[in-house]
C-alpha cells in the first residue's frame, strides 16, 4: 500500500472513531435520574444527575448545587451563568464555576 493510501485510510479511521466517540452518551446521560459521582484531578469531585424528563443536569459540589440547562455547543449552564458543565466520555468531563475551571479531567468514580 502506498504512503498516500495508508495516510488516507488512517485519517478516515481516526475521523470515524472520533465521530463515534463524540456522539456517545456520558455516564450521567447513560444513567438517567440517578446521581453519578465524578472524580477529578487535584482530588476534586462532584455529583451529577441527568433528568430524562426535563433533559437538565443537577449538580452537587462542595461549592453548592445547581440545575443546568443544555445550551450552545452542548454545554450545560445554570440561569445565573455561574456554572458550566461539559459532559464527556472517560476523563473529559469538566465543570466551571464563576469563570474558573474548578473540576477538570473528571471521570466516573468507582
Amino acid at each position: 500500500m502506498s504512503l498516500l493510501k495508508f495516510t488516507t485510510v488512517a485519517t478516515i479511521a481516526l475521523l470515524a472513531a472520533g465521530c463515534a466517540t463524540d456522539h456517545g452518551k456520558s455516564a450521567a446521560e447513560s444513567a438517567p435520574d440517578a446521581f453519578v459521582t465524578y472524580a477529578c484531578e487535584n482530588s476534586q469531585s462532584f455529583s451529577a444527575r441527568f433528568s430524562s424528563e426535563t433533559a437538565t443536569v443537577r449538580i452537587r459540589t462542595m461549592d453548592g448545587s445547581a440545575e443546568l440547562f443544555k445550551g450552545e455547543r452542548g454545554l450545560y449552564r445554570d440561569e445565573a451563568g455561574q456554572w458550566i458543565l461539559t459532559l464527556g466520555a472517560q476523563d473529559s468531563t469538566s465543570l466551571v464555576h464563576k469563570g474558573k475551571a474548578t473540576h477538570t479531567k473528571c471521570a466516573v468514580k468507582g
